[in-house]
C-alpha cells in the first residue's frame, strides 16, 4: 500500500511539474542504473563519482531536474540515493513528503541522506517520522535522524529517544545524542538529562564519548541552576 501511495504521489508531483511520468525508464534512470554501487576505498566519498557528478549537476537546478529525479526515483536505487539534497534545496510541500517516503526507505543509505533533507526542509510535520527513525537499528540512519531533530530544535520533543540512545549506541549516535541533550530547554528535560550522564559517566567512557559527555554535563548544569 505504502508504495502504491509513493507512486501516485510521485505520478501527481510529475504532472504539476509539467508532464505525466514516463511508464518507461526515464533518461536519468538509465544513467544512474549503470554505474555500479562502489565506493573508492581510501577517500572520502560515500558513493560513486560518477553518481556524484550527476547529483552536483542536478544540484545546478539545470531545467527540469526537478522532475527528472521525481519520475525516475521508482525506477531507480542510486537515483533515490543521490535525490535528498536535491530535494531538500526546493522545499515544498510537495518535495517534504517525497523526503519522508524516502525516509522509510530499506536501503540505509537512502534512508539517512532522507533524514539529513527534513533537517534542511523542515517542518513539525516530519518530527513524529524522524523520532520513529531515530530508533531504528540501521546506525548510520540514527545518527543522522538525531541530528535533524537537533537542527530543528525537536530535542525536548525527542528527549525519550535521546535519553536511549545515550546506552549502547555506536558511538557517533552516542555523540550526537549528548550534544542534542546539551540543548534541551525543558528543566525537567534537564534534570533527566543530567542524571543519565552522570551514569553515562560512572563507566568512566573514554575517548569522544567521554569527552561530550562531560561538556554536555557542564552545559546542562549551568541551565539548571537556579
Amino acid at each position: 500500500m505504502q508504495r502504491i501511495v509513493t507512486f501516485l504521489m510521485l505520478l501527481t508531483l510529475g504532472l504539476a511539474l509539467g508532464g505525466p511520468a514516463d511508464a518507461a525508464e526515464p533518461a536519468l534512470a538509465k544513467r544512474c542504473n549503470a554505474i555500479a554501487w562502489q565506493v573508492p576505498s581510501g577517500t572520502a566519498n560515500d558513493m560513486p563519482p560518477a553518481l556524484r557528478e550527476i547529483q552536483r549537476g542536478l544540484l545546478a537546478r539545470p531545467p527540469g531536474a526537478l522532475k527528472s529525479v521525481l519520475e525516475s526515483l521508482p525506477h531507480s536505487l542510486n537515483v533515490r540515493r543521490i535525490a535528498a539534497p536535491i530535494l531538500a534545496s526546493r522545499p515544498s510541500d510537495a518535495t517534504r513528503r517525497t523526503l519522508l517516503d524516502l525516509l522509510q526507505d530499506k536501503d540505509e543509505y537512502v534512508a539517512r541522506e532522507a533524514a539529513n533533507g527534513l533537517g534542511s526542509v523542515g517542518g513539525r510535520e516530519v518530527i513524529p517520522s524522524l523520532r520513529s527513525a531515530a530508533r531504528t537499528a540501521k546506525a548510520s540512519v540514527r545518527h543522522n535522524a538525531i541530528n535533524a531533530l537537533a537542527q530543528l530544535g525537536a530535542q525536548d520533543e525527542a528527549v525519550a529517544v535521546l535519553l536511549k540512545a545515550v546506552w549502547a549506541a555506536p558511538e557517533p549516535v552516542v555523540c550526537s545524542a549528548l550534544d542534542a541533550l546539551s540543548n534541551l530547554r525543558g528543566r525537567a528535560n534537564q534534570a533527566r538529562a543530567i542524571e543519565r550522564i552522570e551514569r553515562l559517566l560512572a563507566d568512566d567512557p573514554q575517548g569522544n564519548v567521554g569527552t561530550r559527555a562531560r561538556a554536555a554535563l557542564r552545559v546542562l548544569r549551568v541551565r539548571l541552576a537556579p
